[in-house]
């Protein structure tokens, strides 16, 4: 009786230390998460990357709109349809910001031509996480609802590649051309917002 009495203790014991390390884990992995998801947090290691931190901030989903909304910097540049493809993806990216701010020189860095990429790192389900209703809102025009239309449809057929990133190419960055020319050249001023 003494033995099955210390076993089960002990099993009780080995019970409440593993439920105890689940929920440091579980509560602390989400803390971290939900820590190193804010534009505050990104911008820490990527204040080399002046260019789009400056565009963020200007642009209506870095807070400047008459809503008071703000889209984080994980909002766009994570997958939001997947858990999974979510840390995986948040944990391959860690790795390699970390390298490039470590290996590479922001002075050196191509801006213009790294934007031509923007397909692979600005995940549609994140705008679709907000945007879930492109096709029918009154605000935009028809030209406009017709080419979401085609985007859903493409989308819903596995067709060619379009992203919402193919037509809009600054969204998230106000100005990211005229703020990646100026860093290079000598400003020229106001011009016009390339959407």
């Amino acid at each position: 009786m003494k033995n099955l009495f210390k076993n089960k203790a002990l099993l009780l014991l080995v019970l409440g230390i593993g439920l105890f390390i689940g929920l440091v884990f579980t509560f602390g992995g989400h803390a971290v998460i939900k820590a190193t998801s804010d534009d505050k947090f990104c911008t820490s290691c990527h204040a080399w990357m002046d260019p789009m931190v400056e565009a963020y901030h200007t642009d209506p989903h870095g807070g400047k709109n008459d809503k008071g909304i703000k889209a984080t910097c994980v909002s766009c540049h994570l997958p939001q349809d997947s858990l999974v493809k979510y840390l995986v993806t948040k944990g391959v990216n860690g790795i390699v910001e970390v390298t490039s701010v470590l290996v590479n020189n922001a002075e050196d860095m191509d801006w213009q031509k790294h934007r031509e990429k923007r397909e692979s790192f600005v995940y549609d389900s994140g705008c679709m996480s907000c945007h879930v209703n492109i096709e029918t809102t009154d605000s935009q025009s028809e030209a406009a609802k017709g080419m979401h239309k085609k985007y859903t449809q493409y989308k819903d057929a596995k067709k060619e590649p379009l992203s919402c990133v193919s037509c809009h190419k600054n969204v998230g960055h106000k100005n990211l051309s005229k703020i990646i020319y100026d860093r290079t050249h000598e400003p020229v001023g106001e011009w016009e917002d390339d959407k």
